[in-house]
C-alpha cells in the first residue's frame, strides 16, 4: 500500500460519525426453495429450535469482542423464512442484543415473512418478542403469477396475511415481483395497486434476475424464456414509479419506496457504511477496529455452522481470539476494497453516496480523484446518468436502469 492510500485510510476512520450499529441475524430454513433463489438457504421443516436458539445467542456473546460496544440501531432477521423461527427464539435474540449493546433512538426490529406464516397470534407473539416492523414476501396476488414463481402460497393468502398485518401490526412492508415471462404492465400495474391499497408504509419491487445455481438459470441455459423484455421491464419500472409515487412512497433505494421517514433503518444502515454483526450460517458482516475496517463473509452449511458455534478445539467458538469464528473469512478490507464497497452500496440510494461517506471509506472528498480521473465519471455525467453537487454522486432515473454495469465500468479502472 502506498504512503497516500495509508494516509487515507487513516484520515478515513477519523472522519463523520457511522449510521448506529445492525445485527443481521440469518435463518436459513424454509419449507421449499423458490426456483430464482440464490441465497444460502435450505428447504427443511424438522428444524431443532431450542439448538438453534442456543447457537445463535452464543453468536451474539461472542461477537461482542468482535464489534465494538456503540449504539444499537436495529435487528433485521432475514433468511431463508425467518417467519418460521419461534417466538422465544427471536424474543432471546432481541434481549440479548439490546442487552450486549446499547439501544440507539427508536430501534427497529424487522423480520421476513412468508403470508403463509401470518396468523393473529404470531402476530401478537412477534410484538411480545419485540418485533416492530415485517416484511411479507407477496411477490404477486395472481395464481399465474405465483405458480410459475414457485411460491408456495397464493393470492387469497397474500390478500389475508396483507389485510391482518395492516390492521393488527401497523408498519409494515410488502415485497413484489416484476420482469418475468408473460407479465404484461398492466398486471404488474394490477399488483402495484392492491398492494398500495393496504396503506403501508413501504413498498419493495424487485425485478426478476436469473442467478448463477438456481433452477431458473438452468431452464434458461437450456433455452426457456423466463424474463420479460427489457422494454416491458423498463415500463414497469415506470409503473412503479407512477402508482407509489401517487401514493406518497418515494423511492429511496434501486428496488425500494416509502413514506417519510419510514426507510428502512437496517439497510440504510448498511448502505451509509455503518457496522453490522453478522449472526447465522449465511450472515455477511462488517466492522471497525481501530484505524481498519473488516469484513467477515460466511459461505458454509448450516450444519458446518453450528458446529463451529457450539464449540470447537478450544470449547468457545473462536478460532483466533478476535471474535471471528473458525470457517469464517475474516479479513482487513483494502483501501480500494473500501472505496468499492461505498460505491457499490451508496449509489443504491436515490440520494447517492456522500461525500462524508467517501471520504469516512477513502480519506478523500474528490470522486474524480477516487476514481482516478479516468473520464468515466465525466462520461456518464454528460450521458446525463450521473450527477454531481456539494454533497455527493447519485444515479438519475436513467442512471438507476443501468447502475450495475456503470459502477462496474467506473470501478474497474480505478486505482487500488
Amino acid at each position: 500500500m502506498s504512503e497516500a492510500v495509508m494516509t487515507r485510510t487513516a484520515t478515513a476512520a477519523a472522519t463523520t460519525e457511522r449510521p448506529p450499529l445492525g445485527i443481521y441475524v440469518h435463518w436459513p430454513f424454509c419449507f421449499s426453495k423458490c426456483p430464482y433463489c440464490d441465497f444460502n438457504s435450505y428447504a427443511r421443516t424438522d428444524v431443532p429450535q431450542k439448538l438453534w436458539r442456543e447457537a445463535l445467542l452464543a453468536e451474539i456473546r461472542n461477537a461482542k469482542r468482535l464489534w465494538r460496544a456503540q449504539p444499537l440501531g436495529g435487528v433485521f432477521f432475514g433468511g431463508g423464512t425467518p417467519s418460521l423461527m419461534s417466538p422465544e427464539t427471536i424474543a432471546g435474540i432481541v434481549s440479548l442484543a439490546f442487552s450486549e449493546w446499547h439501544p440507539a433512538e427508536s430501534p427497529e426490529v424487522v423480520l421476513e415473512c412468508n403470508p403463509g406464516d401470518i396468523t393473529d397470534e404470531r402476530l401478537r407473539l412477534w410484538t411480545e418478542a419485540g418485533v416492530n416492523r415485517v416484511s411479507v414476501g407477496v411477490q404477486s396476488f395472481d395464481d399465474g403469477v405465483l405458480r410459475f414463481l414457485g411460491r408456495r402460497h397464493d393470492g387469497a393468502d397474500a390478500r389475508r396475511a396483507a389485510s391482518l398485518t395492516a390492521e393488527r401490526f401497523g408498519r409494515f412492508s410488502l415485497d413484489l415481483m416484476y420482469g418475468h415471462r408473460g407479465q404484461e404492465i398492466e398486471m404488474w400495474r394490477r399488483d402495484l395497486s392492491e398492494a398500495l391499497s393496504f396503506g403501508g408504509e413501504h413498498l419493495s419491487a424487485y425485478e426478476l434476475t436469473l442467478e448463477e445455481g438456481t433452477p431458473f438459470y438452468a431452464e434458461a441455459r437450456r433455452g426457456r424464456v423466463l424474463l420479460a423484455d427489457e422494454e416491458s421491464r423498463l415500463a414497469m419500472r415506470d409503473a412503479a414509479d407512477e402508482l407509489c409515487g401517487a401514493a406518497g412512497l418515494t423511492r429511496y433505494e434501486v428496488s425500494n419506496y416509502a413514506r417519510g421517514g419510514c426507510e428502512c433503518r437496517h439497510n440504510l444502515g448498511v448502505w451509509g457504511g455503518g457496522d453490522y454483526v453478522a449472526v447465522g450460517p449465511g450472515a455477511h458482516g462488517r466492522g471497525t477496529r481501530g484505524d481498519e475496517r473488516f469484513a467477515v463473509m460466511r459461505e458454509r452449511s448450516p450444519g458446518g455452522w453450528l458446529r463451529r458455534t457450539r464449540g470447537d478445539s478450544d470449547g468457545d467458538g473462536d478460532s483466533d481470539g478476535d471474535g471471528a469464528g473458525a470457517g469464517d473469512d475474516f479479513r482487513i478490507l483494502s483501501w480500494g476494497e473500501r472505496r468499492d464497497e461505498a460505491f457499490l452500496f451508496g449509489m443504491r440510494k436515490a440520494d447517492g453516496l456522500t461525500r462524508d461517506h467517501l471520504e469516512r471509506e477513502s480519506g478523500c472528498r474528490d470522486f474524480g480523484e477516487v476514481l482516478g480521473g479516468s473520464g468515466g465519471l465525466e462520461r456518464a455525467k454528460d450521458e446525463g446518468w450521473l450527477e454531481e453537487d456539494e454533497l455527493g454522486l447519485r444515479a438519475t432515473a436513467s442512471g438507476f436502469d443501468r447502475l450495475d454495469g456503470l459502477l462496474s465500468r467506473l470501478l474497474s479502472t480505478a486505482p487500488n
